[in-house]
Parts: C-alpha cells; sequence; structure tokens
C-alpha cells in the first residue's frame, strides 16, 4: 500500500496556517453549517466526508500539543533527501515516551501482547483512551557496546521470571525484536517486527538497534539494525511495523519516527471523552443545559490544561455540536445538548451512508436484539453498503456474519407494518434490488434464503411508504420504469393491488412501450391488477382518447389490444377499441387479436364481436392465413354464434383433412 500524503489541515479549514484561534473557529462554524449532511441530502456521502475532515482538522489545530506535533510532521513530510540517515550523537528522547510514524501524526506505535501495530485512535473504536495509551507506553534502554545502540522497549512489561522488568531500567522486559534471517532473504517484504523477552546478553541480533538521525526531520529518528547493517525498522500503513531493507525513495513506507513524551498523554483526550461521562451521569438521551457543561470541573480542566484557552462560549459549543451531529444533537433555541442514546447513534452511523468496513464494525460491536430496534433505513442502508463492496478473502467471514445478522435483523423489523420509514421510499426500491447482490455470485446458503424475503420486505415498505404520503408515488419521486421494478421483485403478488392503485397517475403522459413493458412485466408476475391498471392505460393511448368510429391500426397497435386481451383484462374496453381498428387492420393481426378476445369475452361484448368478425370476412385473406390460424378461426366460428361471419366457402381442401384429424 502506498503511504498517503499528509492531509492539509490549513486547507480543509480554509485557513492560512499563522491563523489565530478567533479565524479558526469562524471558519469551522461557517463549514460546518455549510457541509452538514442535513443541508446536503443530494450528495450526503460527501458532506460526511467532508464534515469528518474538519473535525479532525479542528480538534488539530486547535489543540497546542497535536497542532504542534502536525506542524513538525507537515513540514518534514515537505522535505526530500536522498541521502542515507547519518549516525548522531544521543538525542533527548524522553525516559517515558510515545513512537509515532512521519507523517502520521494520528498514529502511535503500540504492544498489544507480543503483537506491534501502528494504530490511530479510530482504528481501534473498542479501546477508551486509558487503554488505548496504556499500550503505546515505550522506552529505550541504551546500550554500552556501541555509539547510540539501544533496545526499544514495552515500559513496565516483564519477561519470564523477571521481577522488576523494564521499569527497573535494567536490560529485560518485552522488546521489539525481528527475526534477523527473514529480513535477510525476504527482500523488501523484511520481517515483522514482535515483541520478545530478552535479558542481558540474550538475543543481541534480534532486538539491538542503532539509532540514526532523519535528514528530513529534526528530532525524529531512525532504526537501524545493529546485527543486520543497511536493516531499518519502517512502518508500513495501515497498521504493520517491520524490518526491511533501506530504500529512501519507496513510496510504501515509513523510516523516520518522532517521540511524544508520554506524560503529555492525558492531552491527547478528546472534548467528547471529557463530555460523555457527564451525559452518562444522567439518563440516557436527557438534555443538559449548556451552561451546566461549561461549569462542570472536568470541561474547565480540560480547556485549561489541554487547550490551554478559556471553556468555549455558546456559539463554539454550537458549532461543535453541528460538527458532531451523529453523537450529540444541541437545541440552540433553549440553549440544550444531549448525547445520543447508543440505539440511536448507531442508526445514525448505519443511516449515514456508511462504507463496508465500518457496518461490518458496527454490526461486530452490537448486539442482536439492539440490530432489531433498529430503523429499517438503517438496515437498509447498511445492507446496501455491504453489497456493494467486495470483500477480500480475509474479511469475508466478518462480512458474512454481518450480512447474516442485518438480514435476520430486517426481517425482524419487517414485521413491524406500520413503522414508518426512515429514509425516503426511492432508496429503499434501491435498496431492495440491491439486497439481491449480497454475497455475490456464491453466496452463503443462509444469505441467499435470506436476502430474497429482504428484497421483499424492503420493496412492500418502500410502496407503502410512498402510497401513505399525498401525492402518491408521483410525489415520491417514481415514474412509469420504476413500476417495473417493482414488479420484478420478490414478492410481486403479494403488493400486486396497492401497487395498481398506486401506479395509476404514473401512466399518464408516457410512452406506449413504456405502458406496454409494465403491461408484459405485470403479465410474466402474476400481477393481474397492475396488468389491468396498465390494460386501462395502453387502450386509451392506442385510441386515441377520441370517441371516433375508426382509428389507426398498424400491426404494433393491433398486436397490444392482443396481449391486453390475453392478459383477460379490459375486455370490454379492448373488444371496443379493436371494432374501431378493424377497418384498416392488416387481416392476419386482426384475426389473432379476435381469437384472442373470442375465449373471454361475455355477451355483452356480442355487437362488437360480430362487427369485428364480418370485417375480418370482408377482406378476403384466410387463404394466406397460417394452418393453426385458419384453424383456430374455424373451430371459434363454430363454437361461438358472433363469428358466424368467418365461415367462408372457400376454406382450402389441406384445411378440412386437418379438421378431420382434429
Amino acid at each position: 500500500m502506498v503511504r498517503k500524503p499528509l492531509p492539509d489541515y490549513y486547507a480543509a479549514l480554509e485557513i492560512r496556517e499563522e491563523a489565530d484561534e478567533v479565524t479558526i473557529k469562524k471558519a469551522y462554524r461557517r463549514l460546518v453549517l455549510q457541509w452538514h449532511p442535513d443541508r446536503n441530502p443530494a450528495d450526503r456521502e460527501t458532506a460526511e466526508e467532508k464534515i469528518r475532515l474538519l473535525n479532525i482538522a479542528y480538534e488539530t489545530v486547535t489543540n497546542p500539543i497535536k497542532r504542534e506535533t502536525y506542524d513538525l510532521q507537515r513540514a518534514a513530510s515537505s522535505r526530500k533527501s536522498k541521502a542515507k540517515p547519518r549516525s548522531a550523537p544521543r538525542v533527548e528522547v524522553p525516559k517515558e515516551f510515545m513512537m509515532t510514524p512521519l507523517g502520521y501524526p494520528e498514529c502511535f506505535v503500540r504492544s498489544l501482547g507480543r503483537r506491534v501495530v501502528v494504530h490511530s485512535r479510530s482504528d481501534d473504536p473498542e479501546s477508551n483512551f486509558q487503554s488505548f495509551f496504556a499500550s503505546t507506553k515505550l522506552a529505550l534502554w541504551w546500550l554500552p557496546e556501541v555509539n547510540n545502540m539501544c533496545r526499544i522497549r514495552k515500559l513496565g512489561s516483564k519477561a519470564r521470571g523477571d521481577k522488576r522488568g523494564a521499569a527497573a531500567g535494567r536490560a529485560g522486559g518485552l522488546n521489539m525484536a525481528f527475526d534477523p534471517q527473514k529480513a535477510k532473504t525476504a527482500g523488501a517484504e523484511g520481517s515483522e517486527v514482535r515483541m520478545a523477552p530478552a535479558n542481558k546478553g540474550q538475543k543481541a541480533d534480534s532486538v539491538n538497534f542503532v539509532t540514526k538521525a532523519s535528514p528530513t526531520c529534526e528530532g525524529a529518528l531512525r532504526f537501524e539494525s545493529a546485527s543486520q547493517r543497511g536493516q531499518y525498522l519502517a512502518f508500513f500503513p495501515p497498521s504493520h511495523l517491520r524490518v526491511v531493507p533501506f530504500l529512501e525513495e519507496a513510496e510504501d513506507r515509513v523510516l523516520d519516527f518522532l517521540f511524544v513524551d508520554f506524560a503529555s498523554m492525558f492531552k491527547f483526550i478528546t472534548l467528547e471523552e471529557v463530555l460523555q461521562p457527564i451525559f452518562s451521569a444522567e439518563e440516557a438521551g436527557v438534555w443538559i443545559e449548556l451552561a451546566k457543561l461549561q461549569d462542570d470541573e472536568a470541561v474547565k480542566s480540560h480547556f485549561k490544561e489541554v487547550m490551554g484557552k478559556d471553556v468555549w462560549d455558546v456559539e463554539d459549543f454550537q458549532a461543535y455540536f453541528e460538527g458532531h451531529w451523529a453523537t450529540f444533537e444541541y437545541n440552540a433555541e433553549e440553549k440544550k445538548a444531549r448525547m445520543r442514546p447508543k440505539q440511536e447513534r448507531l442508526a445514525k452511523q448505519l443511516r449515514a451512508t456508511p462504507k463496508a468496513e465500518e457496518v461490518v464494525a458496527a454490526v461486530a460491536k452490537t448486539d442482536e436484539s439492539e440490530l432489531q430496534r433498529l430503523p429499517v433505513g438503517a438496515l437498509a442502508r447498511a445492507l446496501t453498503a455491504l453489497a456493494k463492496a467486495s470483500s477480500t478473502d480475509g474479511e469475508a467471514g466478518e462480512a458474512t456474519s454481518a450480512q447474516i445478522q442485518l438480514l435476520a435483523a430486517l426481517r425482524a423489523v419487517g414485521k413491524g407494518e406500520e413503522e414508518k420509514c426512515d429514509i425516503p421510499a426511492f432508496e429503499l426500491l434501491h435498496s431492495a434490488e440491491k439486497v439481491l447482490d449480497l454475497g455475490g455470485d456464491n453466496p452463503d446458503d443462509t444469505v441467499l434464503v435470506q436476502r430474497s424475503a429482504a428484497a421483499r420486505i424492503l420493496a412492500n415498505k418502500a410502496l407503502k411508504s410512498a402510497s401513505a404520503i399525498e401525492g402518491g408515488m408521483v410525489e415520491a419521486g417514481f415514474t412509469l420504469p420504476d413500476v417495473v421494478r417493482f414488479l420484478l421483485l420478490p414478492g410481486a403478488a403479494g403488493r400486486d393491488l396497492l401497487l395498481a392503485t398506486s401506479c395509476v397517475k404514473l401512466f399518464e403522459g408516457r410512452s406506449i412501450p413504456e405502458q406496454r413493458e409494465v403491461l408484459r412485466t405485470a403479465k410474466s408476475r402474476g400481477s393481474t391488477n397492475t396488468a389491468a391498471a396498465a390494460g386501462t392505460a395502453l387502450l386509451k393511448s392506442l385510441g386515441g382518447g377520441g370517441p371516433g368510429d375508426h382509428v389507426a391500426a398498424p400491426d404494433a397497435h393491433v398486436e397490444m389490444v392482443a396481449e391486453v386481451a390475453e392478459c383477460g383484462v379490459r375486455l370490454p374496453a379492448a373488444t371496443a377499441l379493436l371494432r374501431r381498428m378493424a377497418a384498416t387492420a392488416n387481416p392476419l393481426k386482426l384475426a389473432e387479436a379476435l381469437l384472442a378476445l373470442a375465449s373471454r369475452v361475455g355477451p355483452g361484448q356480442a355487437e362488437d364481436m360480430t362487427h369485428i368478425a364480418e370485417s375480418l370476412a370482408s377482406k378476403g385473406a384466410f387463404g394466406n392465413f397460417p394452418i393453426k390460424t385458419i384453424l383456430e378461426t374455424v373451430l371459434a366460428s363454430s363454437k361461438d354464434d358472433t363469428l358466424a361471419a368467418l365461415v367462408v366457402p372457400a376454406v382450402p381442401g389441406h384445411v378440412y383433412f386437418a379438421l378431420l384429424v382434429l
């Protein structure tokens, strides 16, 4: 993975690097209002990404230690050097420190048991502030053998049988270690770094490093293996730490590391983490007056000790709550705020056009009962995100588990027929189509069974939601082709009556081919009522809307009348229209349409049928008909008096032979 350039937080906030606090606040307030997702419904995903970047940028440039670290890394990342790292006297490294790769000021090296990873706070949302930073506490133990030789140790760790460990300032504890042989033979991939016990004189070839000054960033160090010269400690985004050969020009690795005094760890706490205990002390979702928050000792301490400024005023807090809309809700009129309950935050997160990996992570830490209390819209968007994504083999298991849990939750939620939908009906229809892609061409068996049920539920919800609003499907943004989409989804027969009554206005002003497509699809899906609605609209369009005695009768139009008849819908209107077409219709097409009507119409259409039969007989074209059509015509006329005019003396002999066989 090629490393990403360091984000330009000043550009994100549309300010200069030397901007003062007042300018920064004004810029943040303006941009939060401009990009609030609720004000950008047409491109909500872009707005949410913009808000996320704004929040990170604002938190960074208003926090002195974060801004200092960011500015240092930003300046260093803009400098390029092809020089090899040089040896340097021992630099001032804090006794207890956190390591951050150059260009990634939000990321820290962490030891999780024997594993070593590089994480930002967002990479491990399950860890609270204390547990996250406890795993970042490191120290250097300087060795006398070679100048600037050291070990990188997990502070406070102990090896087996070690009574005092790394905290005592002696050899021992857990040290960053690698496999020298693998580093030598694996080429650019190198050897993964892990924590390993190493007492004095032990595993020197695996744990001993020599510090080198960074040629691009003052105060930053590089770590070269003492036993494998030319092999360096490197960060490979997004989370790996390895020992690899020196490659200055490689864009997939970072060799330089900065050190943050662990004593300043508390300054990395976020305002949200300060506010959360205050809200949690009250009943879930309760409103708290802003004045109470401003006067809270923890809040005042945070601003004084971490931010180095006075507590924000009302406008600053309002901008903050607007920017963190998924977690907080703010009432500007009453100057009150509340923290959304966990269930509501989860619904907000899933409803906010999430990415597939965000959905998988959210579902993994949510109980089944909580998922089943989510609104339909949140479940629909989450499933749509999973359907769009293509998981790698390593992610397939987690993705499948999330799919199964969300599909089960949707089936449970779908039983609540009266529940109002929380996203547009048009989007629910789109989600209904997308869930059928869950699992791809080779889905898990459970997913295969449940995705059809989910598509049916979402399509039903979409139709009910649209039909319930004033203006119906038209107001909901649907057009005639969307009726075909409803018909093609599972469960079409179950919503046939509602679809037929709801879609009538969609036929107005639409083309004949579009109306015919609805008729054909409704017929194939067994949706009789919708076919009737389509047939009514189609006959009206073919008839030209006027009561004239004759209408134009191109072959395609006569065929469409026959199609309506074959569906068994709107037969009186179809018969009357065919009568008006009879004079100019192609004889064969007229015969086929008449036969389609003959087996279905009632006594009320006798006069029209007789007129059509007489018109067809007068054309004298039977001899040119296919044998099958001739047979069907003769048989129909023998059974129905209204078709008597079709019996003509000039029936070919081979037809009589066929009749004898019958």
